[in-house]
């Protein structure tokens, strides 16, 4: 997946500033945007922690939004039928059982399985098991269908 982590970083800076630029954000019941920031900083040093934390949770969660959106784009519509023929495991999925919730031969399913693989989407989890390798890469696609 060239350019991923690039891609990545880039989509993070953008939802940051996006998330942190919104009117309507709110601390303890504080205004916040790009001046708010700074008058809660100035007016309430014991607040600066709480901002502080504030923004690493909303920085952490744009990037992992974005992380998540730049995987699912690189995924061909094969290896996400593959994927979504996951989801109904509770553990880790047979291939064997996801090749007939696709409808396919297991071999066929083994092509993409081998590619998510390779691009660490999934991991194995023993023989013929496999499961999700990207944290929240499940409930982001079960998301995505519903």
């Amino acid at each position: 997946m060239p350019g991923m982590l690039e891609d990545i970083i880039e989509r993070t800076k953008e939802a940051a500033d996006s998330y942190l630029s919104q009117s309507h954000a709110r601390i303890n019941g504080v205004q916040i945007g790009p001046v708010g920031f700074l008058d809660i900083c100035s007016r309430s040093p014991g607040q600066l922690a709480h901002v502080h934390e504030w923004h690493l949770q909303a920085t952490r969660e744009a990037w992992h939004r974005a992380s998540l959106e730049t995987t699912y784009r690189e995924l061909s519509d094969k290896d996400i039928e593959f994927l979504l023929a996951m989801l109904p495991d509770s553990g880790p999925s047979r291939v064997s059982e996801i090749a007939k919730r696709m409808g396919v031969a297991s071999n066929y399913a083994s092509q993409y399985k081998r590619r998510l693989l390779e691009d660490g989407v999934i991991g194995e989890r023993g023989r013929g098991l496999v499961g999700f390798d990207i944290p929240a890469f499940k409930e982001f696609l079960s998301e995505k269908v519903s």
